[in-house]
């Protein structure tokens, strides 16, 4: 995903297609490592495990229904603001109830 409108569009669409389907889902993020590119650019590595079911809470806890490596881009804005300029998902493990989007990769 490149630029806030396909960023924004595509957690958009997730939580719309999630709440139709009731799919319930939590994202555990780590090992966050920013890299500067310049002052005004850095990448942020991090790696992001997510759990996910539907059904009434609390659910069963099983394997991460993905396990990603995440690459932001983020830039320096005028005033003085971090923004995401993009972001790489990379799955490397998927199971069952993995998001249609990681199943694909």
């Amino acid at each position: 995903m490149v630029g806030r409108d396909q960023i924004e569009g595509f957690f958009t669409d997730r939580a719309s297609e999630n709440q139709k389907s009731g799919r319930i889902t939590r994202h555990f993020s780590s090992g966050f490592t920013p890299e500067a590119v310049s002052s005004e650019r850095l990448i942020a590595k991090s790696l992001v495990m997510v759990f996910a079911g539907s059904g009434a809470l609390p659910l069963p806890s099983e394997s991460p229904s993905t396990i990603a490596d995440v690459e932001d881009v983020l830039v320096l804005s005028a005033n003085g603001q971090w923004l995401f300029e993009s972001r790489l998902i990379k799955p490397v493990f998927v199971g069952a109830t993995a998001a249609k989007f990681a199943q694909r990769t």
